[in-house]
């Protein structure tokens, strides 16, 4: 997770804005202008705000902060953090908070889980694949831990794809501009699941290494 900050124009002693503030002028305002928004970003984030608390209004209470790059929930101190004003990724982060806030401590760990697995699992498959050739000389078997390592990798990955995904989704289905939306997150979602099947991809790369040299 990166280390959020509050999102705050440069005044000394300005408090935390939270998700509820979203929902008014000045709130929507000092949002867009933290992080380089314009006018139209300003209306739509008032506007999505508005949306959400409609019917969860236990959200409001949520820190809004702003990281380096990206978005992120932060699941321990129920904080949404962005890098820009944009709104369809608000609503991504805020989809995550809606559904990671309740659900179980075992749902959030599995989610926490798999992306240390995955990023483990990321460096160490290229010593894993040289570390088998020195170890099993038998092709066949070879192959066939490096097939087992490729599966498990890719299960490891599951998880956080299907929140992910489930997330984009929502945020699309319920957006008044549904191709905008799809182009935006799109992406992001693509690059969460090229990082997740980059171990399963050297596995079985790995099973074909003889036949290119």
């Amino acid at each position: 997770m990166e280390q959020l900050t509050p999102v705050t124009l440069p005044k000394p002693g300005k408090s935390p804005l939270r998700f509820k503030d979203l929902a008014t002028l000045s709130g929507a305002l000092r949002f867009s202008r933290a992080l380089g928004g314009t006018e139209e970003d300003t209306v739509r984030v008032q506007q999505l705000a508005k949306n959400y608390l409609a019917d969860n209004k236990s959200i409001g209470d949520i820190e809004i902060g702003r990281v380096p790059s990206g978005a992120v929930y932060d699941t321990l101190k129920d904080r949404i953090g962005v890098s820009s004003a944009d709104v369809d990724v608000l609503a991504h982060e805020t989809e995550h908070a809606l559904r990671l806030r309740g659900t179980s401590n075992l749902y959030r760990t599995v989610l926490g889980l798999s992306k240390q697995v995955v990023a483990l699992n990321n460096m160490a498959a290229v010593p894993a694949i040289l570390g088998l050739r020195a170890m099993i000389k038998n092709k066949e078997e070879r192959n066939s831990v490096l097939r087992v390592l490729a599966g498990a990798s890719a299960v490891a990955a599951v998880p956080n794809l299907v929140e992910e995904g489930m997330a984009s989704t929502r945020v699309v289905l319920n957006s008044p501009d549904k191709a905008k939306a799809f182009k935006r997150l799109f992406p992001a979602f693509a690059q969460h699941a090229g990082y997740g099947m980059v171990a399963p991809g050297l596995y079985l790369a790995g099973t074909k290494v003889e036949d290119l040299l």
